[in-house]
């Protein structure tokens, strides 16, 4: 169900000017909170200096908890809000990220973006930063590498079918995404099993498998899943992510007290709204009505989009 966001958005702080942008360049722009993980690596954080206008840097902020969600396309609105919103250094910085994240769903924007970008006369040392990560991206956009894990070869069709590039998984596991925010999760939980089927042992689509499951309809699943994810490949990229899931599979069996701790280590690792959320939620369940508003309360802060405005 969508969450009644609208005017808390439009009452808050961000400029008329902002709000247009972002509804120009995101008509569907979704109202769910974030709960999944990455479907990409985090790039090395580039350090802005300080001034602009925080409003803007606030949605900057937003946008790259969005990418890191692996919420591709409402990061580059956000990004692309901003480009177009900002002064340099912050302009430079949205244009690179909007590049970075375009280039994961093979945009034909995005090289213009990180060319743009490249060619930044912000000063060193952020300067320099800016250019070399966007040479760096357009250089591995020209050939990209597929999959370390392969599909299983246990049908054949499967033997028979072409390996996937890494930015066609990313894409797909978007579009699965998109369908789970509109609430079409019968078919968003078919896709996930088929791809978990090819690939069984990808922490993304494990996390996101499980995340699918704890908020609908089987939660111990769920965990199982998970917990098979911290074992999994190149899991250590998206510990604090896994945290927070296995504590929202054990929140939802009704086993608070436990996921208190995954909780609490997932907020300890990088701080957000539904993290302090998720924390909320569980501290309720034990009996601890003032730690938890002190939790939602912090939630409502980080929300600076109020995406998670009425959320319970």
């Amino acid at each position: 169900m969508d969450r009644p966001i609208i005017v808390r958005f439009m009452s808050s702080t961000v400029p008329i000017a902002l709000v247009w942008a972002v509804a120009v360049l995101s008509p569907a722009f979704s109202t769910e909170p974030v709960y999944g993980m990455p479907a990409v690596a985090a790039e090395k954080p580039i350090q802005l200096r300080l001034g602009g206008d925080p409003t803007l840097l606030e949605t900057f902020d937003r946008a790259e908890e969005l990418l890191a969600a692996g919420r591709i396309q409402e990061s580059i609105d956000l990004f692309g809000a901003v480009a177009k919103l900002a002064e340099d250094p912050l302009r430079s910085r949205a244009l690179l990220k909007f590049g970075y994240a375009a280039s994961i769903l093979n945009r034909p924007d995005s090289r213009k973006a990180l060319t743009a970008a490249g060619q930044t006369a912000v000063t060193d040392p952020e300067g320099r930063e800016i250019r070399s990560f966007a040479g760096r991206i357009l250089q591995r956009s020209e050939g990209r590498d597929l999959l370390t894990a392969p599909p299983k070869t246990s049908s054949f069709f499967l033997l028979k079918r072409k390996p996937i590039s890494a930015a066609a998984l990313w894409e797909q596991i978007n579009d699965i995404e998109i369908l789970r925010r509109k609430g079409r999760l019968t078919p968003a939980l078919h896709q996930y099993r088929q791809l978990h089927s090819e690939y069984p042992d990808h922490p993304v689509i494990l996390n996101n498998l499980a995340l699918l499951l704890a908020e609908s309809t089987d939660p111990v699943e769920a965990e199982s899943l998970v917990r098979r994810a911290f074992k999994s490949p190149g899991a250590e990229k998206y510990v604090e992510f896994l945290y927070d899931t296995l504590g929202l599979a054990l929140l939802r069996q009704g086993l608070a007290i436990e996921s208190i701790e995954h909780f609490r280590r997932a907020l300890s690792m990088r701080e957000t709204p539904e993290r302090n959320f998720h924390m909320a939620l569980a501290l309720e369940s034990v009996g601890q009505p003032d730690s938890a508003e002190q939790y939602r309360a912090r939630a409502t802060a980080l929300d600076t989009t109020g995406r998670l405005a009425g959320g319970k």
